[in-house]
């Protein structure tokens, strides 16, 4: 009813009022109110999740984002928040249900893609993570962020020279960028070694034996 939602907005107000200032108390008491009206409001329940992990909660915290879990939503920049969450709060399994859910997502934008091959690659899911970089990067994503990680994704799959291309491009764009400096270095001397290690062997094999 007009009541109902008019009630949930204030609601939803006043909890980004009290988080705003800081009041965290009061914003976990508007929260729980607004959650007994609209259980189902994932958005709420993960802002009741932040509210009790900032004030310490970290079980309660992740309780609230499973019972997201059990029934994720269609959501998929909340998805790939989500999933984030869950891993950094060491819920892993619920991280990869969330990743798995937003495969399945209709044509993600490439900020989304990108997210989710970041959270592929620290659960060491290498081939998942470089695809989805590929994707994303074929979608238009450039931040320096992103091109450091689909560099550290094709070294990990044995693409050293795209690798090399990414990084130097990288650091035409943004010299700065140490650690892409020390990758790349890395990578020239490993590519040289393996190039002077050719060369013997393939020297050592002209010797009759």
């Amino acid at each position: 009813t007009h009541s109902q939602s008019a009630s949930e907005d204030r609601l939803r107000r006043r909890a980004r009022q009290y988080i705003d200032n800081r009041q965290m108390d009061a914003a976990h008491q508007t929260l729980e109110a607004l959650l007994e009206q609209v259980p189902g409001d994932a958005h709420a329940r993960m802002e009741l999740a932040r509210v009790m992990l900032v004030r310490g909660q970290l079980r309660e915290s992740n309780r609230q984002l499973l019972r997201i879990v059990r029934t994720l939503p269609n959501d998929a920049p909340l998805l790939a928040q989500l999933a984030q969450r869950l891993y950094l709060n060491g819920e892993t399994l619920a991280a990869r249900a969330c990743l798995d859910h937003l495969e399945h997502a209709p044509d993600p934008p490439a900020e989304i893609l990108a997210a989710q091959a970041n959270l592929r690659w620290m659960l060491g899911e290498i081939a998942k993570a470089k695809a989805l970089m590929d994707r994303a990067v074929a979608m238009g994503a450039e931040g320096y962020e992103e091109n450091y990680l689909h560099a550290l994704l094709c070294q990990f799959t044995g693409d050293i020279d795209g690798a090399d291309r990414v990084l130097t491009e990288l650091l035409r764009r943004w010299p700065a960028y140490a650690a892409a400096a020390v990758v790349l270095a890395n990578l020239r001397k490993q590519t040289e070694q393996t190039q002077h290690l050719d060369l013997l062997r393939e020297q050592s094999q002209r010797f009759p034996a």
